[in-house]
Protein backbone atom coordinates (compact mmCIF):
# COMPACT_ATOMS: atom_id res chain seq x y z
CA UNK A 1 0.00 0.00 0.00
CA UNK A 2 1.50 3.32 -1.00
CA UNK A 3 0.30 6.85 -0.58
CA UNK A 4 1.52 10.25 -1.69
CA UNK A 5 0.88 13.17 0.62
CA UNK A 6 1.94 16.78 0.46
CA UNK A 7 3.15 18.30 3.69
CA UNK A 8 4.27 21.81 4.38
CA UNK A 9 7.70 21.74 6.04
CA UNK A 10 7.25 21.48 9.81
CA UNK A 11 9.04 23.53 12.40
CA UNK A 12 12.77 22.98 12.76
CA UNK A 13 13.52 19.60 14.26
CA UNK A 14 13.98 15.92 13.44
CA UNK A 15 11.00 13.80 12.48
CA UNK A 16 10.59 10.14 11.65
CA UNK A 17 8.41 8.41 9.10
CA UNK A 18 6.18 5.76 10.69
CA UNK A 19 3.77 3.22 9.28
CA UNK A 20 1.59 0.64 10.90
CA UNK A 21 -1.45 -1.60 10.87
CA UNK A 22 -4.00 -2.19 13.60
CA UNK A 23 -2.32 0.54 15.66
CA UNK A 24 -5.22 0.54 18.14
CA UNK A 25 -4.84 -3.25 18.61
CA UNK A 26 -8.49 -3.92 17.75
CA UNK A 27 -7.72 -7.24 16.02
CA UNK A 28 -6.51 -10.16 18.15
CA UNK A 29 -3.16 -11.30 16.72
CA UNK A 30 -0.38 -13.72 17.62
CA UNK A 31 1.85 -10.70 18.30
CA UNK A 32 0.81 -7.12 18.97
CA UNK A 33 4.42 -5.94 19.05
CA UNK A 34 5.08 -5.90 15.29
CA UNK A 35 2.30 -3.59 14.11
CA UNK A 36 4.39 -0.46 13.61
CA UNK A 37 7.53 0.36 11.66
CA UNK A 38 9.79 3.37 12.03
CA UNK A 39 11.42 4.35 8.75
CA UNK A 40 13.61 7.20 7.66
CA UNK A 41 14.35 10.29 9.71
CA UNK A 42 14.06 13.78 8.25
CA UNK A 43 15.65 16.88 9.74
CA UNK A 44 14.25 20.31 9.03
CA UNK A 45 16.51 23.24 9.88
CA UNK A 46 18.11 26.28 8.32
CA UNK A 47 21.67 25.95 7.03
CA UNK A 48 23.47 29.24 6.63
CA UNK A 49 26.51 29.58 4.43
CA UNK A 50 28.62 32.34 2.90
CA UNK A 51 29.41 31.92 -0.79
CA UNK A 52 31.54 35.04 -1.14
CA UNK A 53 33.00 37.88 0.88
CA UNK A 54 34.53 40.78 -0.97
CA UNK A 55 36.08 44.00 0.16
CA UNK A 56 37.97 46.92 -1.17
CA UNK A 57 40.02 49.41 0.81
CA UNK A 58 39.17 52.95 -0.27
CA UNK A 59 41.24 55.35 1.81
CA UNK A 60 40.25 54.65 5.41
CA UNK A 61 37.08 52.82 4.39
CA UNK A 62 36.30 49.21 3.58
CA UNK A 63 33.46 48.46 1.19
CA UNK A 64 32.42 44.98 2.29
CA UNK A 65 29.85 42.61 0.77
CA UNK A 66 28.90 39.24 2.23
CA UNK A 67 26.82 36.93 0.03
CA UNK A 68 24.87 34.86 2.58
CA UNK A 69 22.58 31.93 1.75
CA UNK A 70 20.23 29.54 3.50
CA UNK A 71 20.70 26.11 1.91
CA UNK A 72 18.55 24.49 4.59
CA UNK A 73 14.96 23.31 4.62
CA UNK A 74 13.28 25.99 6.76
CA UNK A 75 13.66 29.76 7.15
CA UNK A 76 15.91 31.18 9.82
CA UNK A 77 17.43 34.36 11.20
CA UNK A 78 21.10 34.73 12.02
CA UNK A 79 23.85 37.27 12.48
CA UNK A 80 25.82 38.16 9.33
CA UNK A 81 29.22 39.73 9.98
CA UNK A 82 32.52 40.66 8.44
CA UNK A 83 35.86 41.96 9.62
CA UNK A 84 39.64 41.77 9.40
CA UNK A 85 41.48 38.95 11.15
CA UNK A 86 45.15 38.18 11.51
CA UNK A 87 45.94 35.53 8.88
CA UNK A 88 45.47 32.09 10.41
CA UNK A 89 43.65 33.26 13.54
CA UNK A 90 41.11 30.72 14.89
CA UNK A 91 37.64 30.96 13.37
CA UNK A 92 36.01 31.72 16.71
CA UNK A 93 38.48 34.46 17.69
CA UNK A 94 37.49 38.08 17.54
CA UNK A 95 38.47 40.23 14.59
CA UNK A 96 41.34 42.71 14.74
CA UNK A 97 39.02 45.23 13.11
CA UNK A 98 35.34 44.46 13.06
CA UNK A 99 33.23 45.27 10.07
CA UNK A 100 29.51 45.01 10.48
CA UNK A 101 27.03 42.66 12.04
CA UNK A 102 23.36 42.57 11.12
CA UNK A 103 20.54 40.08 11.50
CA UNK A 104 19.22 38.58 8.27
CA UNK A 105 16.20 36.35 7.79
CA UNK A 106 16.57 33.98 4.85
CA UNK A 107 14.00 31.57 3.44
CA UNK A 108 15.13 28.12 2.25
CA UNK A 109 17.14 28.57 -0.95
CA UNK A 110 17.35 32.35 -0.55
CA UNK A 111 20.62 34.26 -0.89
CA UNK A 112 21.22 37.92 -0.12
CA UNK A 113 24.08 40.37 -0.62
CA UNK A 114 24.65 42.30 2.57
CA UNK A 115 26.88 45.32 2.02
CA UNK A 116 28.31 47.96 4.24
CA UNK A 117 31.01 50.61 4.25
CA UNK A 118 33.07 50.78 7.42
CA UNK A 119 35.75 53.22 8.51
CA UNK A 120 38.88 51.49 9.71
CA UNK A 121 41.91 52.95 11.33
CA UNK A 122 44.85 51.05 9.84
CA UNK A 123 45.82 48.09 12.03
CA UNK A 124 49.39 47.32 13.01
CA UNK A 125 51.75 46.41 10.19
CA UNK A 126 51.07 42.91 8.93
CA UNK A 127 48.86 40.81 6.68
CA UNK A 128 45.18 40.44 7.47
CA UNK A 129 42.34 38.54 5.88
CA UNK A 130 38.79 39.62 5.29
CA UNK A 131 36.25 37.15 6.65
CA UNK A 132 32.52 36.94 6.36
CA UNK A 133 30.20 34.68 8.24
CA UNK A 134 26.69 33.80 9.22
CA UNK A 135 25.87 32.49 12.70
CA UNK A 136 29.58 32.15 13.49
CA UNK A 137 28.84 31.67 17.20
CA UNK A 138 26.53 28.72 16.32
CA UNK A 139 23.52 30.17 18.09
CA UNK A 140 21.11 28.69 15.52
CA UNK A 141 20.75 24.91 15.20
CA UNK A 142 21.56 24.13 11.56
CA UNK A 143 21.90 21.14 9.27
CA UNK A 144 25.66 21.84 9.19
CA UNK A 145 27.70 24.00 11.54
CA UNK A 146 30.85 23.73 9.41
CA UNK A 147 30.01 26.09 6.54
CA UNK A 148 29.35 29.39 8.29
CA UNK A 149 32.64 31.25 7.70
CA UNK A 150 34.46 32.17 4.50
CA UNK A 151 37.85 33.82 4.10
CA UNK A 152 38.13 36.46 1.41
CA UNK A 153 40.93 38.72 0.24
CA UNK A 154 44.14 39.45 2.14
CA UNK A 155 45.37 42.96 2.87
CA UNK A 156 48.88 43.98 3.92
CA UNK A 157 49.47 47.17 5.86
Amino acid sequence: ISNTQWHQAPSAGTYELRGGVDYLNQVVELSETNNTFIGAQFTFAPDFTVTSVTGALNGGYFDITVHACNVGTVAGTADVYSGLWTVGAPANSGPVKSGFSVNATLAPGQCQDISNTQWHQAPSAGTYELRGGVDYLNQVVELSETNNILVGAQFTF
